[in-house]
């Protein structure tokens, strides 16, 4: 940061400052101590004569004090035995920037080399709240995990701008959030550990924000059991890439209760560029209630083999094949998917796949792009005989029920083996797949699912002739369209690699004005009480974030969503509307539809 020169007008009301800032250390508001590697535990603490230890900031610190340690190796944990409190945070950091590594007590010893609230060197196990721990490098010898947070009484805690590596294969973890509330992880980087991040006995109110999650053995995160909380988790401006095995985000099912069906999570996935990793961007094995909105997600490879099959995902979004666990309640909007084995493989009923950009998704494990019949001409097995390199599938073989599933207002094209999948003969009724927008330089084919090993690819008009003979679907593609140019950004519809590339539509895009309105009003009226078809469109925010702005199509007002009764389909805004019965509901719009696709032209 440049600071500007005092002007000697300034200095009245600079001595003013520094009486002010003596007069709050001195009134119990919090002092500040220093630790270098020189120094003596028997000094005072001050910059001029530090502490020799982290451990005897460990055992001093109280509520509103800070330690700065300076540069250097500590074999040492930070393990706080005092708690903060709301207003006067316990903070540990980096003096001036300097690097200061951190082993773990007497090289790595205990559990965790930042454990609040989890035992090591100076505390037992029990809660701590309004702990700071931000600049730090964690480089670990023996320590089980980098970071743990621990305990349901433990809140409030921050970690921030720390560097995490590990050099050691085998069960090493990154970070692990074990029942704590408010937790913030922001703007680290944690590289090459088996998981990167944990959240496990049902914490709540988790943010993981900005951070770099790298190269990981399994999962860049992994969302375990949540017994039914709203564990109101948001994820989000994260760049998690290069799992070597596994999956970018992981949702673990609730495996002690003997396989669950779809358990409350109340996560928000947004804004995250989800690249490069064994098997899918996202892998929903056990979740419901989950929103992913706004994140880029590419060059995912779907399986971890080599050898160009579904066996170890779709490559974008789906669930995992873990018998009898559910998946359902997702909400999927304003992605961007591509280059991945394949884009969102739907499992489950009550997926919600509307305004994304899906294109390009041939990927396979051993190369950027294979063709249809590599990975058909893989070794035999049901899951390799199915469509993989495709935008949207709902396909499942063990799975019968897609009911109340929707594709709506997707731009979907340049796969290999078709835009779309779908086994018509599973239940599909009340699924709605229209107003999608499908292009392909080879022309548009959709894939016409009965067996594993028996699907045909079908041209997109007898696909709106196949589709709209079938019972139960509503939509039946009626608004659907096929054009050769999407009126994209980019100048190929099967980009591969990092680009970058422009997914935003242009001006004379077919893709502008022609969107659906999500629902409709069920009946005219006015006030914050809004009916409408389906509430599954929209998110209150779990309670972590701000709730959905909505626009009303007669008169283009928005407001913005409080609360939803999904079982009345009700949406509760923050201030009075008025419609007309089967009035439009769409998020925020230009001119005078919603367009196609994850970016809207003019806003």
């Amino acid at each position: 940061m440049i600071r500007k020169p005092v002007r000697k007008t300034d200095e009245k009301m600079l001595m003013g400052l520094f009486v002010l800032s003596i007069f709050w250390c001195s009134t119990g508001f919090g002092s500040t101590y220093y630790v270098a590697s020189d120094g003596d535990d028997t000094h005072p603490g001050t910059l001029e004569r530090p502490w020799r230890t982290i451990r005897k900031a460990n055992l001093t610190l109280q509520p509103g004090d800070t330690v700065w340690v300076r540069e250097g190796v500590y074999p040492e944990d930070i393990n706080p035995v005092h708690s903060g409190t709301r207003d006067a945070e316990i903070v540990y950091k980096n003096y001036a920037d300097e690097k200061v590594v951190l082993r773990g007590h007497n090289q790595g010893g205990d559990e965790a080399v930042v454990a609040v609230g989890w035992p090591g060197s100076a505390a037992d196990w029990e809660p701590k709240s309004h702990v700071v721990v931000e600049g730090f490098t964690i480089d670990p010898r023996a320590a089980r995990y980098g970071v743990a947070v621990s305990g349901k009484e433990s809140r409030n805690n921050v970690l921030r701008g720390c560097v995490l590596v590990n050099r050691v294969e085998g069960e090493r973890d990154g970070i692990v959030i074990h029942q704590a509330k408010n937790s913030l992880i922001e703007n680290n980087t944690v590289d090459g550990w088996r998981l990167g991040v944990i959240t496990t006995g049902t914490p709540e109110r988790t943010v993981i924000r900005n951070n770099r999650i790298l190269n990981s053995y399994g999962s860049g995160i992994d969302i375990q059991t949540s017994h039914g909380v709203n564990q109101a988790m948001l994820v989000e401006g994260n760049l998690i890439s290069g799992s070597r095995t596994e999956d970018g985000i992981q949702f673990e099912p609730d495996y002690d209760l003997d396989f669950d069906a779809g358990t409350k999570r109340g996560v928000i996935i947004r804004g995250n560029v989800i690249s490069d990793n064994a098997e899918n961007g996202i892998d929903l094995k056990g979740a419901a209630d989950v929103v992913i909105e706004k994140n880029i997600i590419w060059g995912n490879r779907g399986d971890d083999n080599g050898e160009g099959n579904l066996g170890g995902g779709t490559g974008g979004i789906m669930k995992g094949d873990i018998a009898h666990t559910q998946a359902h309640d997702i909400l999927i909007r304003r992605n961007v998917i591509y280059d991945n084995l394949g884009g969102v493989s739907i499992h489950n009923h009550g997926w919600v796949v509307i305004h994304n950009t899906i294109v390009g998704n041939n990927r396979s494990h051993s190369g950027p792009d294979c063709s249809a019949d590599r990975v058909e001409g893989a070794p035999t097995g049901y899951l390799r005989r199915l469509p993989g390199l495709v935008g949207v599938m709902l396909v499942e073989p063990t799975v019968d029920d897609f009911r109340g599933c929707v594709v709506k207002n997707n731009i979907i094209g340049g796969h290999h083996q078709g835009e779309v999948a779908v086994r018509t003969t599973a239940d599909l009724n009340e699924t709605e797949i229209d107003g999608n927008l499908y292009f392909n330089r080879n022309g548009v084919f959709l894939a016409d699912v009965r067996s594993p090993w028996d699907w045909e690819r079908v041209g997109f008009e007898g696909w709106g002739l196949r589709f709209h003979g079938l019972v139960g679907p509503a939509g039946k593609e009626a608004h659907s369209f096929a054009t050769a140019d999407p009126g994209l950004g980019l100048s190929t519809d099967a980009p591969v690699g990092a680009g970058p590339f422009d997914f935003t539509l242009r001006s004379d895009s077919p893709a502008v004005d022609k969107g659906l309105f999500l629902t409709q009003t069920r009946s005219a009226g006015s006030g914050t009480a809004l009916p409408v078809g389906y509430a599954g469109f929209f998110t209150d925010g779990y309670g972590i974030v701000d709730g959905d702005e909505i626009q009303i199509a007669s008169s283009g007002e928005r407001a913005r969503i409080v609360s939803i009764d999904d079982d009345t389909n009700t949406l509760t805004l923050n201030r009075a509307l008025s419609w007309l019965a089967g009035d439009g509901v769409a998020l925020p719009y230009a001119d005078r539809a919603p367009d196609v696709g994850a970016f809207e032209y003019g806003l």
